[in-house]
């Protein structure tokens, strides 16, 4: 893939063993394409090829295909992580030493920077970093080819190292969610993507990078969004709706949502039943210690946002205080697509046909 091919490798002759070379105990190699995969443990790994523990012995000038993965990542199918395509060059009583044949997806500059100066080769974060920007932008590119230069911009000269890390694991995960179902034919409007990484960003909390990744996967479609399209416009209002939730927002609409009995009225319209919480309840879903009045003001935003039906508010607060939060269809929408579903949110909570994408 030519927009990512300096993330990783630079190409260069099989016989070249002049870059440098770094112990790789926390990589391992997928090895797919056959009939079964089989998973290699990696020795050293350069800018220029890789190692193999293995048994196999291919022969000088052979391809395989492979794909790199951190050992503490979980596997969810043969091919996950970075693909790369490698050519046999030698191999000994150990294993095989294989070149890149195509820069892919990665340049780790692996003799350049605090790496050439570590004595005892074990990982630095700035592999790991490193490592996690090239399969967050391989990812990138396979949903939406045309906006990986600008995502390695994003990514490089844009963020801050946090805001850089939030956006990867952002990616990441939309990777995984989207892996997991094998889907592999959907993109995304490149501007969705953008504004997707470039605003999920500011957040630092797991679970609101899990709404936004779920979002991602949502606005993958198997035809691209017209900018013209109802559907383009409300992804970008979602985005916007999700930059302006707090961590205790998310919680608490995530929480409404999850507890939200949705019906089909009569008329065919649907609706939610009343859905209620004790302020102890809400405490251990915020993870606030007698915080009550902040929780309630939580509320209200929630209500103004447009994500929680108007309320009576109590005028006395204890633990055993019931409150409302009865999610509208605008939260179950968003809760919806938040959890990487395409189509109408009735679907969503079984009132009617639909293909969920997880």
């Amino acid at each position: 893939m030519k927009s990512l091919k300096n993330w990783f490798v630079k190409e260069a002759p099989p016989e070249r063993r002049g870059a440098e070379r770094v112990r790789s105990p926390w990589l391992v190699a997928n090895q797919f394409g056959g009939a079964e995969s089989k998973k290699h443990d990696i020795r050293d790994i350069s800018s220029t090829g890789v190692f193999l523990l293995t048994e196999d012995r291919w022969q000088p000038g052979e391809l395989v295909s492979i794909a790199l993965r951190r050992k503490d990542e979980p596997e969810l199918s043969p091919n996950q992580g970075i693909p790369v395509q490698v050519r046999a060059v030698r191999w000994d009583k150990d294993g095989v030493a294989l070149c890149f044949v195509e820069a892919k997806d990665m340049d780790l500059n692996l003799g350049e920077g605090p790496l050439a100066d570590t004595g005892e080769r074990k990982e630095p974060e700035e592999v790991r970093r490193k490592f996690r920007m090239a399969k967050a932008s391989a990812f990138v590119d396979r949903i939406c080819p045309s906006v990986s230069e600008d995502v390695k911009v994003l990514l490089r000269d844009r963020l801050s190292t946090v805001r850089v890390g939030n956006a990867l694991d952002i990616a990441l995960k939309a990777e995984s969610l989207l892996g997991s179902v094998s889907d592999t034919k959907r993109r995304a409007h490149p501007k969705i993507v953008m504004s997707i990484l470039e605003s999920g960003s500011w957040a630092d909390e797991e679970a609101t990078h899990q709404l936004w990744a779920g979002f991602l996967v949502s606005c993958c479609t198997e035809e691209l969004q017209d900018e013209s399209s109802p559907e383009f416009a409300r992804a970008l209002d979602f985005i916007r709706m999700l930059l302006d939730l707090a961590p205790d927002h998310v919680r608490i609409f995530e929480a409404a949502c999850a507890r939200a009995t949705v019906v089909v009225s009569e008329s065919g319209a649907t609706c939610t039943q009343p859905v209620f919480f004790t302020l102890e309840e809400l405490l251990k879903v915020t993870g606030m210690q007698h915080q009550f009045y902040r929780i309630d003001v939580d509320i209200d935003h929630l209500v103004v946002f447009g994500l929680l039906k108007d309320r009576v508010k109590a005028s006395s607060y204890t633990e055993s205080t019931r409150m409302e939060a009865t999610p509208t269809d605008l939260a179950l929408e968003l809760y919806a697509s938040c959890h990487g579903y395409r189509g109408e949110p009735q679907g969503f909570y079984g009132l009617a046909a639909h293909s969920p994408v997880a």
